[in-house]
């Protein structure tokens, strides 16, 4: 992994690199803030060899909000500025030139005013195609790109040609069927894409690398017969080959493209651990060229082993939104200490998926986007905290507080601590959350914290601590389903921690992420699994990520039963009964028709509730706390039943407010 590599008139210190993620941090005018340079500058500092800064946009007219422009010299100061701050800390920097076709709709970019470019008409011609004669303005576009790319200093550069962006769809004989000569023939849709990468090269310094991002292959492109029409392995050999001839230098060799085929661009977890290396190595190989390894690598030793295998650069790409320091920790030996992402995909992807977030964050990070707001500064009059619960929530506010000088005692009621979150890690590939579970006690261990287990926090024992504030981090607890029979059901948290044996067919009753997880845990251990829920689609509060690899799953294993708009009325035990109503709403007119209502029985041998969480009562201690003067903080499902990302998102902005 720290063994130096030269690429032209670049030596890399070590064989990591960050690559382009989006970030939604620029607002709406395209360029660079200060949030984004503080969020670059914290990871430059870790110590990969090259940060990719997000894509950039080349065409004015597809200059999305939200997402970087370098599609005119306005933008030049703003990325100066970034790249003097990164190589101000020692970093080297990068930049991704893209055009984005349809992926200008970020879910936050207003897109009315702006030109979605496709290689054929679509939408019955709302989408219109490019024009032959627009080809090579286009293609001029990326070359001026570069030259501005090289005016504001950038290290290295970095032209897209993947995730359905316009190059990938042009390259696609799935998404290309011009007539023009630039489609349908592998040869013909190489055309345009090999004129914006010799543009590029011609425009960018010559001892500088050139880099591109590409998919191995497509995947579940098939045409109307069912036969697949996408790109394969072999067809990127070709192309590769063609563009290293133009100079090239490095394959970036990711995987992903719109449709079924998403779950690739931003693996989630359940997806394997270097599921995509072999076709990096496979296209070194067939190349003879050096090639960066992408695809839930971010681990040491999945890097060295993948290194050691052939690959010339591993991207960690998520792994340095959770831990920015990740590569400086591995290179000083502290891999305990590296705060791993989890692949949840909970906060970052997934605010592309909601309309309202600010930024990207991370559910093991929140400073994400907020690094110079979260800077630690230390108490200017310590106090002594105690702080009610050691879940997720609880530790972070705990550790955190401790770390800026305050005197804290952190009390757990059980003998274990992580709550919630450890019961999550008990699921089929979330073994990752129990880890995450892990780091944080040792990250308590390891802090001035003073921390007691067995030890539920009354109103006796707050009067006897009498501290200076009152933390109340006691989370939630396994909501009971309010029917008659409800009782027949057997808690999901139950059956995930082993304290109750499920047996012969299984009914869930739930249709959320809890539902999920359980489903998934009786599955692979051999039970005939129904689940039944409310929502009109499984998986609520599943990120769009997970939600598409939960839908991969059920297609699978169609023996998995699944009845939505379905609310239970009454449990025996030995069988469900629901109400199931589903309706179907006209866009145009508003109108509501009921499609399906009828009552229905679901036999079962073990009937598992999993309809999520309320808050434990924790009223007597805020009576206490009130009648004795002590202020108190409520975070996490104490305050409202959410998600993890949420209780420690609240206890890192409460713990820098005390």
């Amino acid at each position: 992994m720290f063994e130096p590599i030269k690429i032209r008139g670049m030596t890399f210190d070590n064989r990591i690199i960050m690559p382009s993620m989006g970030t939604l941090m620029t607002g709406d005018d395209s360029m660079v803030t200060q949030r984004m340079i503080d969020y670059y500058v914290e990871r430059a500092k870790g110590g990969a060899a090259l940060i990719f800064l997000e894509c950039a946009s080349i065409w004015p007219e597809s200059t999305q909000g939200y997402a970087l422009g370098i599609s005119d010299d306005k933008f030049i100061p703003g990325l100066t500025q970034l790249v003097d701050a990164i190589h101000a800390v020692g970093g080297k920097v990068g930049i991704q030139l893209y055009e984005a076709a349809e992926g200008i709709m970020n879910g936050h970019a207003d897109t009315s005013k702006l030109r979605i470019m496709t290689p054929i008409d679509r939408y019955h011609g709302k989408w219109k195609a490019v024009k032959t004669e627009e080809l090579p303005l286009i293609a001029q576009a990326f070359g001026a790109a570069a030259q501005r790319a090289a005016r504001c200093g950038f290290d290295a550069i970095e032209i897209h040609c993947g995730h359905n962006y316009l190059l990938h769809q042009f390259l696609s004989p799935h998404f290309n069927t011009r007539t023009d000569g630039y489609g349908t023939t592998f040869e013909n849709c190489m055309k345009f894409p090999l004129m914006c990468i010799d543009q590029v090269r011609k425009n960018w310094p010559e001892e500088k690398p050139l880099f591109m991002r590409i998919v191995a292959q497509d995947d579940y492109t098939y045409d109307a017969q069912g036969n697949f029409d996408g790109l394969t392995i072999d067809n990127m050999v070709t192309f590769c080959r063609k563009a290293h001839e133009l100079g090239v230098d490095v394959l970036d060799v990711s995987r992903g493209n719109f449709g079924k085929g998403n779950i690739y661009e931003v693996p989630v977890m359940g997806i394997p651990y270097g599921f995509n290396k072999d076709n990096a190595l496979y296209l070194k190989k067939q190349v003879g060229m050096p090639v960066m390894a992408v695809g839930r690598l971010g681990r040491p030793e999945l890097a060295n082993i993948t290194l050691a295998q052939g690959a010339d650069f591993v991207a960690w790409g998520h792994a340095h939104i959770a831990d920015p320091e990740i590569v400086k920790k591995c290179r000083e030996g502290r891999y305990d200490d590296i705060r791993y992402c989890i692949g949840c995909d909970q906060a970052c992807s997934q605010a592309y998926h909601i309309p309202d977030a600010k930024h990207i964050s991370c559910l093991r990070n929140p400073a994400v986007g907020r690094e110079r707001e979260f800077a630690l500064v230390p108490a200017e009059t310590p106090k002594t905290i105690l702080v009610a619960g050691a879940g997720v929530g609880g530790m972070e506010v705990a550790c955190t507080l401790s770390a800026r000088g305050h005197k804290v005692i952190l009390c757990e009621k059980e003998a274990t601590l992580g709550g919630q979150f450890r019961l999550a890690g008990m699921a089929p590939n979330k073994e990752d959350f129990a880890a995450a579970v892990d780091y944080m006690i040792r990250q308590v261990q390891l802090s001035d914290v003073e921390l007691r287990v067995d030890t539920p926090v009354t109103p006796a024992l707050l009067e006897e601590i009498g501290p200076d504030h009152l933390v109340i981090a006691t989370g939630g607890q396994m909501r009971e389903i309010p029917v008659p029979g409800g009782s027949c059901a057997v808690s999901c948290a139950d059956i995930l921690n082993g304290h109750r044996k499920p047996f012969g067919k299984c009914v869930i009753i739930g249709g959320g992420i809890i539902s999920v997880e359980v489903m998934e845990y009786l599955h692979e251990r051999g039970f005939d699994t129904t689940i039944v829920g409310g929502m009109a689609k499984l998986g609520a509060g599943l990120s769009h990520g997970r939600a598409e690899a939960v839908d991969r799953y059920l297609e699978a294993h169609p023996e998995v039963t699944v009845i939505t708009n379905a609310w239970v009325t009454k449990l025996e035990p030995n069988r469900v009964y629901a109400h199931v109503k589903e309706e179907k709403k006209n866009r145009r007119t508003g109108e509501v028709t009921i499609v399906r209502e009828e009552d229905i029985e679901v036999p079962g041998d073990t009937i598992v509730s999993a309809v999520g969480s309320v808050p434990v009562d924790h009223s007597a201690l805020e009576e206490t706390a009130t009648r004795l003067g002590i202020p108190y903080s409520i975070i996490g499902d104490a305050k409202k039943t959410r998600f993890a990302v949420d209780a420690i998102r609240e206890a890192a902005e409460l713990a820098r407010q005390l």
